[in-house]
């Protein structure tokens, strides 16, 4: 593990369409209390030994528009519903073969509740009639609609994981933005690393678990990368360290409706990664929870200072802890199990879910 490569040169990040306006959102993120194992397989490939499963957490964003008339706020994503297995059957089929342990604490409207947010301030289409939304514009290379008709948030359709997948696009300051990727991509080793922001020699201090020398070598990591073609750590590929570890699956059952465009969206995702002003926020990428300041504990914090606060360098290489370590699997599962709230949920003798008396937590 302490055997050093040589410099990867990184090549000039491409050219990416980002609007310009002097208006913004602030963003608040929120941990949606969702704890989750997935199937590798289903969700990313090639297939890496020692890791089989994913950990994903979910975050969403509560967004806040401010203008002379007042402020209006928007939740981004609404993470898991608590009571998951009253989801509808296209959900209710991911649980225990692509998700096969969850947990959900609370809802993301307990969440909001609990740090004194008004539901009803929430912008709502209860009771009001349901448009098809165009996407005139372009933004970072995909079709874009200006929310709220000023440059300070867009909604980009991002197709793959479903047809009408859309993430968010939220100008933080004039000329700083935050990419809400939702599930385009599930895990963040299918974006990095890119021959535009190569894995350095060492990793960044603080972004890797104690198991981990302080002074880590990104040959703990190339190593296991399917592009590495040996397992000689002192010579692996380049291409190791310019290529992301997974692609997005092909696996018939996977999660991506049509894999093909899924791939195409992540590949434009990439290039927006290798902006120095745009964070790259994935619905499910564990570092995102581990960093940032987070809505649940403080209403009053928010992300648009990610540039100051150093947040992209900080949680850019967090996936690597996932990875195996010693042939072994990295971090230990999230939960085990089907929880809410700390209750079991399990399947009763039809099969259906319902939530038990049963209390407790496996992990």
């Amino acid at each position: 593990m302490t055997t050093f490569e040589r410099t990867a040169s990184p090549r000039a990040a491409p050219r990416v369409t980002l609007p310009a306006s002097t208006s913004t959102v602030t963003v608040r993120a929120i941990d949606a209390e969702a704890r989750m194992v997935g199937n590798a397989k289903l969700f990313v490939q090639p297939e890496i030994a020692g890791h089989e499963e994913i950990n994903f957490t979910t975050m969403c964003f509560l967004i806040e528009h401010k203008t002379d008339a007042g402020t209006e706020s928007i939740l981004f994503d609404c993470g898991i519903r608590k009571d998951f297995w009253n989801a509808v059957p296209w959900a209710l089929e991911h649980i225990g073969t692509l998700i096969a342990d969850m947990d959900v604490g609370h809802g993301v409207d307990e969440i909001l509740t609990e740090q004194g947010f008004n539901l009803s301030n929430l912008r709502t289409i209860r009771g009001h009639r349901i448009h098809e939304v165009d996407f005139p514009l372009e933004v970072g290379g995909f079709p874009a609609h200006d929310y709220f008709g000023d440059g300070s948030f867009y909604l980009l359709d991002v197709p793959g994981h479903t047809i009408g997948h859309i993430c968010g696009f939220a100008r933080t300051t004039p000329d700083t933005f935050i990419f809400m990727g939702a599930d385009c991509s599930h895990y963040a080793g299918m974006l990095r690393p890119t021959e535009y922001v190569p894995m350095p020699d060492t990793i960044p201090p603080g972004t890797l678990d104690p198991y981990f020398p302080p002074v880590c070598p990104c040959s703990a990591f190339t190593v296991l990368h399917p592009k590495a073609g040996t397992s000689d750590h002192a010579k692996p590929l380049s291409e190791a360290r310019s290529q992301p570890f997974y692609d997005v699956t092909r696996n018939p059952q996977g999660i991506y409706e049509l894999a093909d465009l899924a791939q195409e969206s992540v590949d434009k995702v990439k290039a927006l990664d290798a902006q120095e002003n745009v964070l790259i926020c994935l619905a499910h990428d564990v570092a995102l929870v581990d960093i940032l300041p987070l809505y649940n504990n403080d209403a009053s914090a928010d992300i648009n200072d990610w540039k100051d606060c150093g947040y992209k360098e900080k949680t850019r290489w967090g996936f690597l802890n996932d990875l195996p370590r010693d042939g072994e699997r990295g971090r230990p599962p999230l939960v085990r199990g089907l929880w809410c709230g700390g209750n079991k949920v399990v399947r009763n003798e039809e099969g259906v879910l319902e939530l038990s008396s049963e209390s407790g937590h496996e992990k």
